[in-house]
């Protein structure tokens, strides 16, 4: 009775401090989840508003390109009228006023034209008359100019040809364009949600919904500069009130498209990732807490019976022993005193040794989060559009990891699998610090099919990752052997990195060696310890280096066929 109460204090002990770190575990993977929702939050705004102003861009363009290529028709036209007797050339002056007719019919923008032939002076025009006072030139294209009209009546711009200084370059063509048409039928606005201008690269405005803005700069509307980022969208706090400003160049010209949003616009969409953020927690926490509950119960029910067997737990002292040595100090003790028992004996402690190796294991692959990579993946998928996407590699590559470790229970597996599981770390690693490592494998192909030691080779790797990269190492070679070695197999982790130098191997190989030490060097003492209670003292993992030179770590084991599955 005392055993068992005893007992079910460790048990619910060790819950409360796994649960604990599950939901720490859970709150640091719900802040990064968040951080990555903000991320694709703000990449979709963008889209949105790269959309809209794409299309404004489209149809200005569209309007521009045609003005200033009618621009440079008609300025190519031969007139050759005679200006003082213009009534003679009547026919060829209304050809070219049916076809100035024509393009104000086809663009509304185009409110008058007029061509001044060069040589003679004389003048054909259609459409209101206007007078040009030259301001600004705003954009060119060819040889075509974009100015703004300083005379004070409409056209606020018009589109002139440029000529070289003393070159004869055909006509004078000037095209006079209604800006008011171009904001009703170009600009996208919806009221007070948002507003789209057209400026040039200083920020004056040359085309608003509101005329009176034309000429202004964005600055004196808004009463603070306003910085034009080709291509992005900011949040930026204006008049009280959070506003995503978006600017786009127009293509061939020196235009913006810029556009003032309300961010509550988009405000479905942070309720959809606050909504998407608590599922996940949710999920995580939940299945967290319950798989680590079924692990331990599963785990520690053998030993309590095993415990119920050997004597009075009182004379455990938790402080310096552990569960696992108190129970082989007593078998021990069982097995020298009573030698009927020692076949039974025998069979608990590799019972329990496989238990004690599968917490082991269950340190470097905690597989609770196996349940959740699914969901994540999903969420990549349909936020980045693109299923080839670093994300969804990793998460596809952390799936074959996490399902491969998920029987705690299992010990061995082939060597083939055993590569076949480091690969996909290996990948991982490489996206996760490209152009840093160059792997190499030297696989005695005869040896595929004997077991070897679950998750005996990536801690290895893993380690070699974090310690072998340093000043003057830009990439670092790490070949992988597994070979023959008589009765035995040999596997050998090399590395060309930094090294370790003399003290600190020693502190290593201490530490590796040393089962109750701190955590430092969990990876590869996780291995060694694992090697020793399958194998025997005898066995471990060897580590030598040279400073500058690379570091080797090496480990043998008995060859042994795993059975075909039947």
């Amino acid at each position: 009775m005392a055993n068992s109460k005893r007992f079910r204090k460790i048990f619910r002990t060790n819950m409360f401090y796994i649960s604990v770190f599950v939901l720490i575990f859970c709150f640091v993977a719900a802040s990064l989840f968040i951080v990555f929702s903000n991320s694709v939050q703000k990449e979709r705004i963008n889209m949105f508003e790269m959309d809209e102003s794409g299309k404004t861009e489209s149809s200005l363009m569209r309007v521009l390109t045609h003005i200033s290529s009618s621009c440079v028709f008609f300025s190519t036209q031969n007139l050759s009228i005679d200006a003082e007797n213009p009534e003679n050339d009547y026919l060829q002056i209304y050809a070219l006023q049916k076809q100035m007719q024509t393009l104000c019919a086809t663009f509304s923008a185009v409110e008058s034209i007029r061509i001044v032939d060069r040589i003679t002076g004389f003048t054909i025009s259609y459409g209101a008359n206007f007078s040009v006072e030259q301001g600004r030139l705003y954009s060119t294209i060819g040889n075509v100019g974009i100015y703004e009209n300083l005379n004070g009546t409409n056209p606020n711009i018009y589109m002139y040809t440029l000529a070289e200084e003393g070159q004869y370059a055909g006509n004078t063509v000037y095209i006079g364009i209604n800006a008011e048409y171009l904001a009703e039928n170009i600009l996208f606005n919806k009221g007070e949600e948002r507003e789209e201008y057209i400026t040039d690269k200083n920020g004056n405005i040359i085309v608003s919904s509101n005329v009176l803005q034309i000429n202004k700069n964005l600055a004196d509307i808004y009463g603070e500069n306003i910085e034009l980022k080709d291509g992005e969208s900011y949040v930026k706090k204006i008049g009280g009130s959070k506003k995503i400003l978006t600017s786009k160049k127009v293509e061939n010209f020196d235009f913006y498209i810029f556009s003032v949003t309300e961010n509550s616009i988009y405000r479905s969409l942070e309720k959809e990732s606050v909504f998407t953020i608590l599922i996940i927690i949710g999920m995580l926490a939940a299945a967290s807490i319950f798989i680590v509950f079924m692990i331990l119960k599963i785990t520690y029910r053998p030993v309590e019976e095993i415990l119920s067997q050997v004597g009075d737990m009182a004379h455990l002292d938790k402080n310096s022993m552990s569960e696992v040595q108190f129970i082989n100090q007593n078998f021990k003790k069982l097995k020298s005193s009573n030698s009927e028992l020692s076949d039974i004996i025998d069979e608990k402690v590799e019972e329990l040794t496989n238990q004690h190796i599968a917490a082991l294991q269950a340190q470097i692959c905690p597989h609770f989060t196996y349940n959740t990579l699914d969901a994540i993946n999903w969420i990549a998928y349909r936020t980045l559009k693109d299923r080839n996407n670093d994300i969804s590699k990793v998460i596809r590559n952390m799936s074959v990891l996490y399902k491969s470790t998920l029987n705690i229970n299992e010990i061995f597996r082939t060597i083939r699998e055993e590569i076949e599981f480091t690969k996909c770390y290996i990948e991982i690693l490489l996206i996760r610090r490209p152009n840093t490592f160059f792997i190499e494998w030297d696989v005695d192909d005869n040896l595929n099919d004997y077991k070897i030691l679950k998750l005996s080779i990536q801690p290895l790797i893993e380690n070699i990752s974090n310690h072998a990269v340093g000043e003057g190492h830009e990439k670092i070679h790490i070949k992988i052997s597994i070979k023959n070695f008589g009765e035995l197999i040999k596997v050998t982790v090399s590395d060309d990195g930094v090294g370790i130098p003399p003290e600190k191997l020693k502190q290593i190989r201490r530490r590796i060696s040393d089962f109750a030490t701190d955590g430092k060097n969990l990876g590869i003492r996780n291995v060694n310890e694992r090697l020793q209670l399958l194998y025997g003292e005898e066995y471990g993992i060897y580590i030598s280096s040279t400073v500058d030179k690379g570091t080797t770590c090496t480990f043998i084991f008995p060859k042994v066929l795993k059975p075909e599955q039947p």
